[in-house]
């Protein structure tokens, strides 16, 4: 297992559509970070904090999830390397789990990455915020972690077992912003849709009302933990999920 583990990461290290990936992310902040200056410039708001942003940065890093994996994986189709290890006689399962643990860990390098690059963006364009924002920052960047690893490990199910990037990558997408919206339609009649979207990783990263003040999950400790289980859970899920299907499909 360590050896396959070893043979992905060199294969990730001479992935130059990884970079891609992270590149895409990077400009994506800078136009974020870009357009809410503009507006607060254009109409006059105090939007130079790190305040406006914490959607948004959440948004941006479960979608950086999606996109590793994307691009991590096109790159495997395109080379037929998950045929050749199989007929290699590798094991499916150790195939999955080998690829899950060495993009598990790139993505949170990339998660990082981004974090650290967000943070210096925000601080050029929109100025330094104060000491308790930047706790508040934080937080969000701890709280959206585990939602970031849950939106890869759905991504890398659709991508390894459909055999087509554009495939995987519309079905991880759905998965991830579509279904929860469908399910918060249908909570209006059905109370277990509302319960099912409660717990899905993109209501995490949205503010919520409590009919006072908006708050973000990951502002208190018992959010924070339901941010972790829902990300724990979504993460163990989908990679059983992914398993299971690499075994029953065929491969070509």
């Amino acid at each position: 297992m360590l050896n396959y583990i070893k043979s992905e990461f060199y294969q990730i290290r001479h992935n130059k559509s990884l970079l891609w990936a992270g590149g895409i992310m990077a400009l994506l902040i800078i136009a974020v970070a870009g357009f809410i200056k503009y507006f607060s410039s254009r109409f006059g708001a105090d939007m130079a904090t790190f305040s406006p942003l914490y959607t948004s940065m959440s948004l941006i890093f479960a979608v950086s999830g999606i996109f590793a994996s994307f691009f991590e994986n096109g790159e495997h189709m395109r080379h037929h390397t998950l045929k050749n290890s199989v007929a290699f006689g590798i094991h499916r399962s150790k195939i999955y789990i080998g690829k899950f643990v060495s993009q598990f860990i790139t993505c949170t390098f990339m998660y990082l990455f981004l974090a650290a690059f967000y943070i210096a963006v925000t601080c050029v364009v929109l100025g330094v915020p104060s000491g308790s924002e930047f706790i508040s920052l934080f937080r969000a960047l701890a709280g959206g972690y585990p939602l970031c690893i849950c939106c890869f490990s759905i991504s890398m199910c659709f991508f390894t077992n459909m055999g087509n990037g554009a495939g995987g990558l519309w079905s991880a997408l759905g998965v991830v912003y579509v279904l929860p919206n469908v399910f918060s339609l249908l909570s209006t009649r059905f109370p277990i849709f509302d319960f099912l979207y409660k717990w899905s990783p993109v209501n995490m990263t949205r503010f919520q009302l409590d009919g006072i003040k908006r708050f973000a999950f990951w502002d208190t400790a018992s959010g924070m933990a339901h941010c972790y289980l829902t990300g724990i859970m979504g993460t163990v899920m989908f990679l059983i999920i992914g398993m299971y299907w690499l075994e029953r499909r065929e491969i070509r």
